[in-house]
């Protein structure tokens, strides 16, 4: 057997499994299906279909609406109290003119592969190709690049998709790439990844994905609330998976207990979000903070809690805080702390 050949079997092997995971993304979930959850779907269908289709999104569960197999209409989910406004577009979100139906590839990596004039990119036109000439590409860049490079030169995806297993590409990608050979994968993400390290550093855990207070316990304990940099309402409209947007209802509780004067709430942000339309704005105490001045305001706080004594010594976190001031660094940043705290409104 030649080299060719052996590239042949070991692409048709690549190409098998590839759909083999592909099938049992699809299957999987009806083969663990018990029988009678099975038939009682099955006795739901007429009214499935006379209600709309239901599925889920990244602004909520909806109803959708399909004719002659095209999208046309998506209503909220009739359990969903407070619908996002957003899944009004979803139907143009799925038929827009601009999304890519098709493999397409650059002309000129078309014609010259990795040898290609990538100063072209971004107003080089694309061509399409068929699938399996694209699979083909990708198997072929993919045998170049770990026998040239190694598996440091591959990255696997990061990112956004849609909701669902099926449908997320990231994960499809960098699991098509495990079936050929190691990468390079990512840590964190770029939602909260300074946070992710950092804050291990400074409260003991990552914080950002860990079990926070509970609503009733915040509406029940807190005289104030901080939003640094935070819009409630406009931010759990969407999620990373499907919302069930339950955390309405505390707003609304938020927003009787702010108007009744039990609860204070400051604002730290640039702008005037929808929170602070929807709490009142004569009832948020807004603070202006110029862009990129948060975290000056941060260290003027951390100086004039320590400087005018007013920190809660028996406190394991203000004690990292007591015992770091005399080094050097933290010197420097009282230093210019001290500076701060008037020139950050505007």
């Amino acid at each position: 057997m030649n080299n060719n050949d052996l590239f042949q079997a070991s692409r048709r092997r690549f190409l098998a499994q590839l759909g083999g995971l592909t099938v049992a993304g699809m299957l999987g979930p009806s083969l663990l299906t018990p029988r009678r959850a099975t038939a009682a779907q099955a006795a739901t269908d007429a009214v499935i279909s006379k209600e709309g289709i239901l599925t889920g999104s990244h602004w909520g569960a909806i109803r959708a609406t399909v004719k002659d197999g095209r999208f046309v209409a998506a209503k909220p989910f009739e359990l969903d109290k407070y619908p996002s406004k957003m899944i009004a577009g979803l139907p143009d979100h799925v038929h827009n003119a601009a999304r890519i139906r098709y493999p397409m590839v650059r002309v000129d990596w078309l014609r010259k592969r990795h040898l290609s004039d990538t100063s072209q990119r971004g107003d080089n036109r694309f061509v399409r190709v068929s699938w399996d000439e694209a699979l083909d590409m990708f198997y072929e860049e993919l045998e170049r690049v770990q026998k040239t490079h190694g598996p440091s030169a591959l990255l696997t995806a990061s990112g956004w998709q849609s909701t669902g297993m099926f449908h997320n590409a990231s994960g499809m990608l960098a699991k098509a790439i495990a079936l050929h050979g190691n990468s390079v994968g990512t840590g964190g993400d770029y939602s909260t990844g300074a946070a992710q390290v950092i804050l291990p550093r400074v409260v003991g855990s990552m914080e950002v994905y860990e079990q926070q207070t509970s609503w009733p316990l915040v509406l029940q304990n807190s005289k104030t609330i901080v939003l640094w940099g935070s819009d409630l309402l406009k931010n759990q409209q969407a999620n990373w998976w499907c919302p069930d947007h339950d955390v309405y209802e505390y707003y609304e509780q938020l927003k009787a207990k702010v108007a009744a004067g039990e609860i204070e709430v400051i604002s730290i942000d640039p702008v005037v979000t929808s929170t602070h339309e929807y709490l009142g704005r004569e009832h948020v105490k807004h603070i202006a903070v110029n862009p990129q001045t948060d975290v000056p305001l941060q260290l003027a706080l951390a100086y004039t809690l320590y400087s005018e004594n007013l920190y809660d010594k028996n406190s394991s976190l203000t004690t990292v805080w007591v015992l770091s001031s005399s080094c050097r660094t933290c010197w420097v940043r009282k230093t210019v702390s001290r500076k701060m705290p008037h020139g950050l409104k505007n």
